[in-house]
């Protein structure tokens, strides 16, 4: 009895000591993340002092304005907290610096990696489908419908599709017209043309507004489509004009922005996402990629970057959002009565084409073509495509710092913990 007694209080105090520690552990993980919040917090600050300055995120300022990486001593009542910026990398108009937190001696460590951006700019749109290229030339031969593709053109002002007021695309299938009554931030917005066409100076007309009667049915927008002969267009967001590299210097800044979502389709071993192969849930490796694996969504739009030569998959109807950029050709392959609805801007570059002959694909706010070097006008364009101009679209990648004007200052635009 006595030995039992001995063991059952040994066994008492060893899990009291035992609860003590884990509470003491938990305690420290708990303040080691407090200490990495105020770095955060006055990484932030401090950006944002340099930003004033500068007009720019330097990783060298910044280090030199917080008295260098670290450790630094949380003030107030926890002396013993401290926080670390260590190096900070830049990407564009976006910084990345990871924020380590802990607490005195101890192993208690947490690390925030934080994403600062000014915003990214970029170029206006001039038409649902604005392109760029000797090759973007507009006369009576080129065609938008036949029995094998059908586009669509449509420049007027489209909201995006919501069931809360009943204007859906439902499989794939859209309303043939905007509402008649918009909402009220969409009113007074003014359409576009559908195409607007800045042909460079190989091979230009000198022809300003034109169309053609034969494809009106398939374009729609105010005014008529604009084919320019110079190389620059007329407004875009600039007094003196867009070029092709003014999308091209927006374009260099998204596939380089640390926070996108980049697909290598035609990678060794299958395709890759970031780096990273695919992998179902048992952690085997497959050799095909689906929209879905990498697409943003409308209340968490992202940056996609897509190369190399391939296929895309479809399960579903899929909604997507953000700023899609494609280098290559790419095939989408969904099943029977599956569809794409994509919110924001479409970007293909030089050599860049979307097929999507057996897909029902719907763009809600603007294609804009880098593809127009050579060949023919739509050469980048195959199958079921529809593109709308939505400013709602361009709006919701404008109040998340993708496109457009830059923030007043820098903000946090991603932040997760390693």
């Amino acid at each position: 009895m006595l030995s039992l007694a001995t063991l059952i209080g040994v066994s008492g105090m060893t899990s009291a000591h035992l609860q003590e520690r884990i509470a003491g552990n938990q305690k420290q993980g708990t303040d080691a993340f407090m200490a990495a919040e105020t770095g955060v917090a006055r990484v932030l600050a401090q950006a944002r002092l340099g930003y004033e300055d500068s007009n720019r995120l330097d990783p060298d300022v910044l280090i030199e304005d917080l008295d260098g990486m670290g450790p630094h001593d949380v003030s107030g009542e926890h002396p013993a907290q401290w926080w670390i910026a260590e190096t900070p990398e830049t990407h564009g108009s976006a910084m990345t610096v990871k924020v380590v937190g802990g607490v005195g001696n101890t192993a208690a460590q947490r690390t925030l990696q934080i994403t600062l951006n000014a915003g990214l700019g970029g170029p206006h749109p001039e038409g649902a489908y604005h392109c760029f290229g000797a090759a973007c030339a507009l006369d009576d031969d080129v065609d938008v419908q036949s029995d094998s593709f059908d586009l669509l053109f449509d420049g007027r002002v489209w909201p995006l599709p919501s069931s809360d007021d009943g204007y859906v695309c439902t499989s794939g299938t859209c309303p043939d017209n905007p509402p008649e009554n918009l909402p009220e931030a969409l009113a007074e917005a003014p359409s576009l043309a559908g195409l607007y066409l800045v042909l460079g100076d190989a091979g230009s007309t000198a022809e300003g507004p034109r169309s053609v009667e034969t494809m009106l049915e398939r374009i729609h927008g105010e005014p008529a489509p604009i084919m320019v002969s110079e190389g620059v267009s007329t407004g875009g967001g600039n007094p003196s004009g867009t070029s092709a590299s003014d999308w091209k210097d927006y374009v260099e800044q998204l596939v380089t922005h640390p926070e996108r979502k980049h697909v290598q389709l035609d990678a060794d071993g299958g395709p890759l996402i970031n780096g990273q192969p695919l992998a179902d849930q048992s952690g085997n490796s497959v050799g095909s990629v689906y929209v879905q694996d990498f697409i943003g969504k409308r209340d968490s739009p992202r940056i996609h970057h897509v190369e190399g030569g391939g296929s895309v998959g479809v399960s579903g109807d899929v909604h997507g959002a953000g700023i899609l950029v494609i280098s290559d050709q790419v095939t989408l392959h969904p099943g029977e009565g599956m569809s794409i609805t994509f919110e924001g801007l479409v970007i293909l570059l030089e050599g860049a084409h979307l097929n999507a002959d057996k897909a029902s694909v719907n763009i809600f706010g603007s294609v804009i073509s880098l593809a127009g070097g050579d060949g023919n006008l739509f050469d980048d364009l195959s199958g079921n495509i529809n593109i709308r101009y939505s400013p709602e679209a361009l709006d919701n990648l404008r109040e998340r710092g993708l496109w457009d004007a830059a923030f007043e200052h820098p903000q946090i635009t991603a932040w997760r913990e390693l």
